[in-house]
C-alpha cells in the first residue's frame, strides 16, 4: 500500500486519526505502512524490521482516536510504540515523543 493510501474505519475516529496518520506516514518515510485492522480501537502503522537474531519483526505506532480520554467510550489521546514485537509498548503523549523513540531505536 502506497504510504498516502489510508484505511479508516469508524471506530478510529478517522476525522481525528487521518490526518495524523499522514503525518506520521510522511515524516517516517516510505517503509511505513497503514497496518489497521477494522476491529482494533486505534488506528496504526508499521514497519518490518530484523530482530537481532535475523528473524523477521516489526516496529508498531498506535495512533490516538481523541483528544481526550475515555475509556468507556473507547477515547484515546496517546500514541502507543512497540519496538519490536516481543518489547513492551511505550506510551508517549505527543507524536514527536512518538517518532524519536523511533528514531532512537532504528540508529541502535
Amino acid at each position: 500500500m502506497n504510504t498516502t493510501e489510508t484505511r479508516d474505519f469508524e471506530v478510529h475516529n478517522p476525522d481525528f486519526s487521518a490526518p495524523l496518520k499522514l503525518q506520521l506516514l510522511e515524516t517516517l518515510g516510505s517503509d511505513w505502512c497503514d497496518s489497521s485492522y477494522h476491529h482494533d480501537a486505534l488506528p496504526s502503522i508499521s514497519k518490518d524490521i530484523r530482530s537481532s537474531d535475523g528473524f523477521s519483526d516489526s516496529i508498531q505506532i498506535w495512533i490516538p482516536n481523541s483528544k481526550n480520554i475515555d475509556k468507556d467510550k473507547g477515547l484515546i489521546d496517546l500514541f502507543f510504540v512497540q519496538l519490536g514485537e516481543t518489547q513492551d509498548i511505550q506510551t508517549f503523549s505527543t507524536m514527536s515523543e512518538a517518532v524519536a523513540a523511533v528514531n532512537a531505536f532504528e540508529k541502535n
